[in-house]
This record gives C-alpha cells, structure tokens and sequence, in this order.
C-alpha cells in the first residue's frame, strides 16, 4: 500500500521501484522503511486535485485524495497550507466578485487558470463559509503545531466538515 501510494498507482513506476528495492535487498523481504528511503512521493501534482475536490465540496474524492497525500508522506501541515492558500484565493475571487478570469488573474496577480478554478467553485461559499474555514484552519494549524496526537486525523475531519458544509461538520470545531 506504501508503494503505490508514493507511485500514485503508476504501474511502470511501480515496476521500477520492485526492481531496485529487490535489487537492494536480494533474497530478502523488502521493509516498509527500505520503501521509505528508496521510493520519493510523486505528490505534488495530486495536491491540486485534493484542493479542487474541497473547493467543489466533493466530499467522497476529498477524502479520497486525501488518503492518498497522506499515504504518499505528505505532511499534514504542508497539505493544510496547500488548503489554506486554496481557501485564500477563493475568498480572494469571491471579495472581487466575479469577472473576466485575465482581468482578475492580473488584479490578484494569480495565474488565470487558478482564477477559472476558483470562479467556478467560488459559489460553494458564502463569505460566512470562508471566514469560518480560515477560523478552523487557525485553530487547526495550532493543534498540530501544539502536538495534537493524531495530526491525519485532524486534517481529514477538517476536510470532511469543509465539504459537508458549515454546522454539519462531524466534530462540531466549526459550527
């Protein structure tokens, strides 16, 4: 499961990886560590689908993608900044209030196909929603920051009560 959460399930990569952990450990098991110290994350790309799943409020692919961050050795407060800064350029986009994606790309000095994205979620959010998100981003980073046993977990709850919606969040730490 380590592997193909660091190979994001790329079977020819899979295939590679095999060759050289067996490579390294002929004739013996292959331990989750010599995975973790031979096979790097290929995360970063997937970051922008998690942050597009949250901004549609696409609870189910949210989750999911989540999961496989996490899997791959994301750390939990690199994904919250990426959610963080997701959360800011719809905020952004929403203050704006709508307009030609070049325009305000240049007026938030954003790159336009960030604006395109954020103008079609924008409208999951009300201005409450935002204010809301970034408040319990705050007290999240905190928790983590303080030493919150389970930081995954904390992250995932997160990410479920900002799809469901303000007030039905599972924990209660928003509503």
């Amino acid at each position: 499961a380590l592997l193909l959460g660091l190979t994001s399930g790329d079977l020819r990569r899979v295939a590679t990886e095999l060759d050289k952990l067996a490579a390294y450990r002929p004739d013996q098991l292959v331990t989750p560590e010599d995975v973790r110290l031979f096979v790097h994350a290929n995360f970063e790309p997937n970051i922008f689908d998690l942050t597009d799943a949250l901004g549609a409020r696409d609870l189910a692919r949210a989750l999911g993608l989540l999961e496989q961050q996490l899997n791959a050795g994301a750390h939990p407060l690199y994904l919250l900044t990426m959610i963080t800064r997701h959360l800011r350029i719809l905020r952004e986009v929403q203050a704006v209030g709508g307009g030609h994606p070049a325009t305000l790309a240049r007026a938030l000095k954003l790159h336009p196909f960030a604006v395109t994205k954020a103008l079609a979620q924008v409208g999951a959010f009300t201005t409450t929603d935002l204010v809301k998100l970034f408040e319990a981003v705050v007290a999240l980073e905190e928790r983590i920051k303080t030493g919150a046993p389970d930081p995954a977990t904390e992250l995932t709850l997160f990410v479920a009560e900002a799809c469901r919606g303000i007030g039905e969040g599972v924990s209660g730490r928003m509503g």
